[in-house]
């Protein structure tokens, strides 16, 4: 998709993922993106904003552990922007001592962020279409016995994502599902994984 003058917006923004994936998106030309996660980065705000005047660049709390302020978020960007073309899901944790949160967070907050943002972007209720990406894990692909609850989250995430993905959802919506794997990346969600085991 080509991403000049688009409206993107990128949940999980200040991870480690979110932040370099947020400078290509720029430098490729998006007009306007706004970020979602928990905290503001303010020292990443104040470097995308120094490096990328020609973009509109917000950030909006969000917290995909509650329901209610995943739509407030989209409810305000909508606001915002006007409208936008691109979502980017990169909210995750990597946590499998904490079984719940890992699921909730990964998983059923991803969902809930989708069918938040569908309406916006549905093409039959006045929307534009477009994409939405959602971050998955290789740990899908190739589970690792440490982290069985992470990769079945991840997993989840590629089979919800492959089934919005099929011809009936974008005939209806007009909107582009795809699943990204990426491997293990040098982040700070990666750092002391060893501490944060299953058992």
């Amino acid at each position: 998709m080509e991403l000049k003058g688009k409206n993107v917006i990128y949940s999980g923004g200040f991870g480690g993922i979110g932040q370099a994936c947020i400078k290509e998106i720029l430098n490729s030309g998006a007009k306007h993106m706004t970020i979602f996660d928990l905290v503001e980065n303010k020292e990443a705000m104040i470097g995308f904003k120094k490096s990328y005047p020609g973009a509109t660049i917000d950030f909006i709390p969000f917290d995909m552990r509650k329901k209610e302020t995943i739509t407030a978020a989209f409810k305000t960007a909508k606001a915002k922007m006007g409208h936008f073309d691109v979502l980017v899901n990169s909210c995750g944790i990597m946590m499998d001592s904490e079984v719940d949160l890992t699921i909730q967070i990964n998983l059923m907050g991803l969902i809930h962020s989708n069918l938040a943002a569908l309406p916006y972007m549905d093409k039959s209720s006045g929307g534009r279409g477009g994409v939405i990406v959602n971050i998955s894990s290789v740990a899908c692909l190739e589970p690792p016995p440490l982290y069985p609850i992470y990769s079945a989250s991840k997993d989840g995430v590629k089979a919800f994502t492959r089934s919005m993905a099929d011809q009936v959802y974008y005939d209806r919506f007009g909107v582009n599902f795809i699943t990204i794997c990426p491997g293990i990346t040098d982040t700070p969600m990666s750092e002391g994984f060893y501490t944060r085991v299953f058992f």
